[in-house]
């Protein structure tokens, strides 16, 4: 589960955002009263395809001089985003037109609704807790709830 660090209902002046980004643990989290944050529900275990498509996404072309792969940070990320986040939850209280909702083609986030995540900064986030959440499992081999 990912929360925006610019969600209103997070009470910056108690919360210890560093603490709460280490796990991605929503009990390091304070809300403000009668407050809930849209939440970004995620599963970042890729089958193998979608594992093939995120390599292939990170290196774009082949330098000319050394002939090794080019890095395309940018397109990785956002596949990762594409194919990782699953559903937004939002609070009961927002109304339709305040509610984050996301379009797919199937069971992937289409083109138009990642470009709103972009502009949001939401693709930096979902991206980074990627990197907490799924590199610890790949680092102790255990499974976690992402």
């Amino acid at each position: 589960m990912v929360v925006s660090k610019h969600d209103d209902a997070i009470d910056h002046d108690n919360t210890d955002w560093d603490e709460y980004v280490k796990e991605y643990d929503m009990t390091k989290l304070t809300f403000l009263p009668e407050k809930e944050p849209t939440r970004f529900v995620c599963n970042f275990k890729f089958n193998a395809d979608e594992s093939a498509e995120l390599k292939n996404s990170m290196m774009s072309t082949l330098n000319k001089t050394t002939r090794e792969p080019n890095l395309s940070i940018g397109s990785y990320q956002q596949n990762v985003v594409r194919f990782g986040l699953k559903e937004v939850q939002n609070p009961d209280y927002l109304t339709q037109a305040e509610r984050l909702t996301i379009k797919k083609n199937g069971r992937y986030i289409r083109n138009d609704t990642l470009a709103e995540l972009e502009e949001c900064g939401l693709v930096d986030e979902i991206f980074n807790a990627y990197n907490v959440l799924a590199g610890s499992n790949r680092t102790a081999g255990n499974e976690k709830n992402l």
